[in-house]
């Protein structure tokens, strides 16, 4: 599990210096993603904004 999921995030999340990345970093990240699952499917629920945050922004603004 290690080398084939949580290496390669953590690469490409700390750009390849991950060596200090703190447990509690990694406990949140399973929590969060955990989360997003809900009812017997445990199918996740998650979504994007289209457009990034900028999009809600400028509804905010507007």
């Amino acid at each position: 599990t290690y080398t084939h999921i949580w290496k390669p995030m953590l690469q490409a999340k700390f750009d390849g210096d991950f060596s200090n990345t703190p447990a509690t970093y990694i406990w949140s990240r399973l929590v969060r993603m955990k989360s997003t699952r809900g009812g017997a499917s445990q199918k996740e629920e998650a979504g994007h904004l289209i457009g990034g945050y900028i999009t809600l922004l400028n509804a905010m603004a507007d």
